[in-house]
């Protein structure tokens, strides 16, 4: 009998959970950001932001955050804790992920600047802090020196760092107006194309215009004004691009909830895509399924208050280049945006498992052109509705995309 007793108690301990209702910030159906009460549920405590699946701390601390003491901080750990609980519910719930359920539970630390050390956990206190960002730490068995050091293991953490207003080096920005100019080069080419055509089409044949003669070369002189204003308007604007980017950066992360997202799922795909170095592909794959979570392909988009970057767009035509695949250009988002574009040839009821499992065959050392795309193609083969049509579109969209 008393056995017994104990096992119930043990098992009632394991299922115990509590909500508590707090103020976080989320997204409204409009995709603004609003800060409104919202239930944390699995929590172990009424007190503080210790749950079954996640703990949230300050810093190098090991104790969770109270709620409510400190109200920008609980903001930022309710904030925090609410979006990986949803990020957790996609995984487990959605894309039937198995490994979740066996995850470790998950310490979160705001305000994080030390850097990390996979041997000690955290860097020396003389290393330069760090800030505007947020990665995910795998597990460690620690490090023990007798009478020197002594680091006990820890599992897989996420580390958000702190919010700090920078000036981008001319090196970031020239990197901006590149990009901006692929598209604007592309409408003013465009724009040449057209009314040179009007142009031959007018010599050709008058009757082609519907419309007097006069109508005909009015529309004629427009097209040519236009194409000569954009051609100036480039004259004067690229070489002062410089001066119009807005220089400057921040991230506060634990309050952008992609970014949140994006953390948790690179804890999820822990398994195959090392958390050492960020590649384009696990970059890529973890703002694809943000993107799933959040609904929007405008990854944190209309956070002025906390992020003051450029946001990534799911709808990116950007055109491959083999500097897309090194890991100075991870986060540039090409691979995010093949991804998200490519879910509608895959089919978006299935797309999200079809990439989720892509860990399977690629890993840290894959590369865009010779590994994602042909992993892409052949999971279309077996997977999609209409295989054969389905993987000559994905042909045609990689050809688009200059792959």
């Amino acid at each position: 009998m008393r056995l017994l007793l104990v096992l119930s108690l043990l098992f009632s301990s394991a299922s115990f959970a509590l909500t508590v209702k707090t103020k976080a910030l989320t997204r409204n159906k409009k995709f603004k950001a609003k800060v409104k009460d919202v239930e944390l549920k699995d929590l172990v405590s009424k007190t503080h932001f210790d749950g079954k699946y996640f703990k949230i701390v300050l810093g190098k601390s090991e104790e969770p955050i109270e709620i409510g003491k400190d109200k920008n901080l609980s903001l930022k750990a309710a904030t925090s804790y609410y979006h990986l609980t949803k990020a957790r519910d996609y995984f487990k719930n959605v894309i039937k992920a198995q490994n979740i359920e066996t995850m470790p539970k998950i310490v979160v630390r705001l305000e994080m600047t030390a850097l990390f050390n996979p041997r000690a956990h955290y860097q020396n206190e003389n290393k330069e802090p760090e800030y505007n960002n947020a990665l995910t730490i795998p597990g460690g068995k620690g490090i023990v020196i007798p009478g020197t050091i002594n680091v006990g293991p820890w599992d897989r953490e996420i580390w958000f760092r702190p919010k700090k207003q920078i000036v981008i080096d001319k090196k970031g920005t020239d990197y901006q107006i590149k990009e901006i100019f692929k598209v604007l080069d592309k409408y003013k080419d465009r724009n040449y194309e057209v009314t040179f055509q009007q142009i031959l089409i007018s010599l050709a044949n008058d009757t082609v215009f519907v419309g007097s003669e006069d109508a005909i070369n009015a529309r004629l002189e427009q097209s040519v004004i236009t194409t000569l204003f954009v051609d100036a308007l480039f004259r004067v604007v690229k070489p002062n691009a410089y001066l119009l980017i807005d220089r400057r950066y921040y991230i506060d992360a634990a309050m952008v909830p992609e970014i949140i997202y994006s953390e948790y799922a690179h804890a999820a795909l822990l398994d195959s895509f090392s958390l050492y170095d960020s590649t384009p592909i696990n970059e890529g794959m973890a703002d694809y399924f943000a993107a799933m979570i959040a609904n929007n392909d405008k990854l944190a988009s209309k956070l002025k208050s906390y992020y003051r970057a450029r946001p990534k767009d799911g709808d990116s035509e950007q055109c491959y280049s083999i500097d897309y695949e090194s890991n100075e250009l991870a986060d540039t988002g090409f691979v995010f945006s093949l991804l998200w574009q490519a879910r509608d040839i895959l089919g978006k009821d299935q797309a999200a498992s079809i990439i989720y499992d892509l860990r399977k065959v690629l890993n840290s050392s894959s590369y865009i052109r010779t590994d994602l795309v042909t992993e892409l193609l052949k999971s279309c083969r077996k997977r999609c509705k209409n295989s054969r049509a389905d993987v000559i579109r994905l042909y045609q969209f990689f050809s688009s995309r200059c792959l």
